[in-house]
């Protein structure tokens, strides 16, 4: 009986975990996708004033 108990502690602990873990891996995706958007921001910014200096060398 009380092997059964520990049993079934033991098994809801190990499912918080695993929703626990799911929760975790989603946040870091999700951190990792803002990130990723930061960094595209940037080179569009670098993008977009290469162009303006190339056109402001041409008087363009």
């Amino acid at each position: 009986m009380i092997w059964r108990f520990f049993f079934l502690k033991f098994e809801a602990l190990r499912i918080d975990f695993i929703s626990w873990l799911a929760n975790h891996m989603q946040s870091l995706k999700n951190r990792n996708a803002m990130v990723k958007q930061k960094k595209l921001n940037i080179l569009k910014i670098y993008y977009y004033l290469s162009v303006a200096q190339i056109l402001n060398k041409f008087q363009l």
